[in-house]
């Protein structure tokens, strides 16, 4: 495991992220300021050694998520880097929030909100939330704290990982979005364009395949399916945003 090129890698993902801004579900990565992304990867870069140093097994995906799996265990979790809103005393406001229907919030912190979060692969799991200011930068004791965690979690799971789908694999929502982003980037004149707004009127979508020079939009249980041709442009487009798109 390199971990020059975990970072090269993550790095590299970068360019594709924007996929998440057309995103329902947003995949999980590196989200920070352009200023503050060298200084973070070099941050990700410690945390790593620390986890190898612990035996981790770590990957990369295709869109740059972060996937650790634990040592001598089938337990994985995602871990994230992002800049969050610091809200103090939160549990206060949402008490406040039941009683009205507006907050002015006068102690929340913006200048402090880089934050690594982690959930385990597990359904219905949640994130959890740590901020870097309070480790001091010392990316050995964010990293015990985080393994920490993770393995307290994992203890009374009764069976491995649920989430074990392959890392490099997209799914409608990953389609969706790069039809929308499609659309913004090739223009009117694309066939991307008319797709695009014919989705967005859709409530539902139940299933969504894109192939060579074809996408096949399945809109209902009762097999109301719509099929919809593209050309080298696209084609072109969809090799770079789209894991699972083959041209051949």
């Amino acid at each position: 495991m390199n971990i020059q090129k975990l970072i090269s890698s993550v790095r590299s993902a970068r360019k594709l992220r924007i996929l998440n801004d057309f995103h329902r579900a947003p995949r999980s990565g590196v989200d920070v300021r352009v200023e503050v992304f060298n200084d973070v990867l070099l941050l990700l870069k410690d945390l790593f050694k620390q986890f190898k140093t612990q035996k981790c097994k770590i990957e990369i995906s295709f869109y740059g998520e972060i996937f650790i799996t634990l040592n001598e265990s089938e337990q994985r979790f995602e871990l994230s880097i992002n800049n969050r809103p610091n809200i103090s005393k939160h549990e206060e406001l949402l008490k406040k929030l039941e009683s009205t229907e507006f907050l002015k919030l006068n102690n929340i912190d913006l200048n402090d909100t880089l934050t690594v979060s982690i959930k385990t692969m597990r359904n219905r799991s949640l994130w959890k939330h740590y901020l870097i200011s309070e480790y001091n930068n010392n990316m050995s004791l964010l990293a015990e704290s985080i393994l920490k965690e993770t393995y307290q979690r994992v203890r009374y799971y009764n069976s491995p990982t649920q989430d074990d789908c392959a890392i490099n694999s997209s799914n409608t929502e990953d389609k969706l979005a790069a039809i929308h982003l499609g659309a913004v980037f090739l223009g009117s004149s694309s066939v991307l364009f008319y797709v695009s707004k014919t989705l967005q009127k859709l409530i539902y979508v139940k299933d969504l395949s894109i192939s060579k020079n074809r996408i096949d939009v399945n809109k209902s249980y009762f097999r109301e399916e719509t099929n919809h041709y593209f050309g080298k442009k696209e084609s072109a487009f969809f090799e770079k945003y789209l894991i699972s798109y083959n041209a051949n």
